[in-house]
């Protein structure tokens, strides 16, 4: 039996996230939300991808993490779910998910993401 990949492993890994999610969102529960993950990253420069704001869940193998991707040069306005495990990743879009662009929102809000507001505001 071989062992998963990212794509047989990241549906289950975000309808847990997303439980948990929604169950803050639903609470408007702050504090649960600065405990829950491990960062939030306002500005990262990737080698091979667009530049985005990160909510970073988990560390290490496997890694989870939200990403938000607001280009208005590129036209995007996406955020991810993005499951990773040493050399393997998947990803997931769910932008059209409330908690997800409550989320966003809150980065941009309370995280000081001056980079982000000034692209998603086109300042």
């Amino acid at each position: 039996m071989s062992e998963k990949t990212c794509e047989d492993r990241i549906d289950a890994a975000l309808e847990s996230r997303a439980e948990d999610f929604i169950e803050m969102y639903r609470m408007a529960d702050w504090d649960s939300l600065h405990e829950y993950g491990l960062a939030y990253d306002p500005w990262v420069e990737p080698e091979y991808d667009a530049i985005y704001s990160r909510y970073q869940i988990s560390w290490g193998g496997p890694s989870e993490e939200i990403r938000f991707y607001n280009n208005k040069w590129l036209g995007t306005k996406r955020i991810e779910f993005v499951y990773m495990d040493w050399g393997d990743h998947a990803k997931r879009d769910i932008s059209d998910v409330e908690w997800a662009q409550w989320l966003q929102d809150y980065g941009i809000e309370c995280y000081g993401c001056k980079e982000q507001s000034q692209i998603v505001s086109g300042i």
